[in-house]
């Protein structure tokens, strides 16, 4: 959305304000990457807590479902890749915003 804006409106903007269009939406998708690494680390300890509890209440072997994953997981059959993809999309999303607001500084 601010790109579309500075697009359309770039003539406008000028001076420091300039500098400053071309910065904002890195940072802010950097700021969304740092959130998102947050939520992944909490519920990766949730779910370490989560499979704690299911080995003190001496669960089967399968029953508990983060046991279960993290079984999946070591052995190398868990198919979700999700956390890779997820960071490539955040690197890939920071690089395109920092090409982009260098193009646009430049201009």
């Amino acid at each position: 959305v601010i790109w579309g804006w500075l697009i359309t409106n770039g003539d406008d903007v000028v001076g420091r304000v300039n500098l400053i269009a071309a910065i904002l939406p890195t940072l802010l998708v950097a700021f969304f990457y740092y959130r998102y690494r947050g939520l992944a680390e909490t519920i990766r300890l949730i779910a370490n807590y989560t499979r704690l509890l299911e080995h003190e209440f001496r669960l089967p072997k399968g029953i508990g479902w983060e046991s279960h994953v993290f079984e999946l997981r070591q052995s190398g059959k868990w198919p979700a890749s999700l956390g890779r993809r997820a960071k490539l999309l955040w690197r890939f999303l920071i690089l395109i915003n920092v090409l982009i607001g260098v193009l646009y500084y430049l201009r």
